[in-house]
Parts: C-alpha cells; structure tokens; sequence
C-alpha cells in the first residue's frame, strides 16, 4: 500500500482544486482511492472538468475509487460512467 500523493489544477496560475490519490494493490487487481478533493471556481463545473484528467492518471490501473455522502456528487459522477458499488454502514460505539 502505497502513501496518498497531493495533486494541485492550477489555471491561470491560480491553484482552483486539489485532490489526493491513494494506489492499493490488491489479489484482484489495483484500485486508486481517491481520498480527498477540494476546490472551487465560479462558472467552472470541476467535476465535469477534473474527473477526466484523474481517470487519464489512472488509466494503468483496474478502477478508481471514491466514498462519498454527497448525493449530487454521486449524480455528477454517474454521468461520466461511475456505478454505486458499495453500501457504508456505521455503529458508534461512544456517542
């Protein structure tokens, strides 16, 4: 397992997103995490725009992996050929 790598998009100069990618290597092949990802620019879909060039980094890889509990995030991504793959459950334990 590999350590998560920072990725800076910059336009203009102008640092717009940042996003980490985690590389774990598994018997069924090798998945990137993508464990974080922020940023922001007005009139700029960074979703639409970003997920494009991550894909073309992992495009040595078997699938690329995202947890979210953004339900727009999930519709954005469905578009551009994601599929829900997993259900998260949680249990505090000391609330």
């Amino acid at each position: 397992m590999r350590e998560a790598q920072l990725y800076e998009v910059q336009v203009g100069g102008v640092t717009i997103a940042r996003y980490a990618l985690k590389q774990v290597d598994r018997a069924r092949g090798t998945e990137v995490f993508i464990v974080a990802a922020a940023g922001h620019a007005p009139g700029f879909d960074l979703v639409q725009s970003i997920e494009p060039v991550i894909a073309a980094q992992c495009a040595e890889v078997d699938s690329i992996v995202i947890n979210t509990r953004r339900r727009g995030l999930v519709k954005k991504l469905s578009k551009q050929g994601w599929t829900l793959d997993a259900f998260v459950m949680r249990k505090k334990i000391h609330v």
